[in-house]
């Protein structure tokens, strides 16, 4: 049995990350990166939202 190979992601696909403090709550995290995505100008597919640990160590971080 063979099977075949899935199709390749578009290239396109998460190559804006973006940094959403207020996804540490998980109680708001879906709300927050939702609305992240959608102020951001590049179709959604372009765009990967999420809490990023290493940037909090950073003095001033926002």
């Amino acid at each position: 049995m063979t099977v075949a190979p899935e199709a390749a992601p578009p290239r396109e696909r998460n190559l804006i990350t973006v940094h959403v403090p207020e996804a540490a709550d998980p109680e708001v995290r879906a709300d927050a990166m939702a609305a992240a995505a959608a102020l951001a100008e590049p179709p959604d597919e372009e765009v990967s939202t999420g809490f990023i640990t290493k940037i909090t160590r950073l003095p001033g971080h926002r």
